[in-house]
């Protein structure tokens, strides 16, 4: 039982460990690719192209986005430690009920009560 209890926890060490270190590379590289003022220049005209769209009065209208900056630039650069904290909680989630399930599945049989005990 301790044994399990140490494996999980070492488990959940490197499974926080992944996910943190893989939104840090998420975030540089979402810093390399829309920081740039290629990227900038690509985002300005692409809302450009939304607006002349969303006056020619076609068949899909378009809002055009109130955004300066790409997105995924922003979300990565002013919202990291959200998105960290958002995808930790859904990962340990998972994994506890990974670990829950499979202690159920793996694990010793639990004890038997005494008879007229509960």
């Amino acid at each position: 039982m301790k044994r399990w209890n140490i494996l999980s926890l070492i488990g959940l060490v490197a499974v926080v460990a992944m996910c943190v270190s893989g939104m840090w590379l998420a975030r540089q590289s979402a810093l390399a690719t829309f920081g740039s003022a290629s990227a900038q220049a690509e985002w300005d005209d692409w809302r450009r192209e939304a607006a002349e769209q969303s006056a020619s009065g076609g068949p899909v209208v378009r809002k055009v986005p109130k955004s300066s900056e790409p997105p995924a630039l922003v979300l990565m650069r002013d919202h990291f430690g959200a998105c960290v904290g958002a995808a930790l909680v859904a990962v340990v989630g998972v994994y506890g009920t990974f670990i829950l399930l499979l202690r159920g599945a793996v694990g010793p049989p639990p004890e038997p009560s005494p008879a007229g005990q509960r």
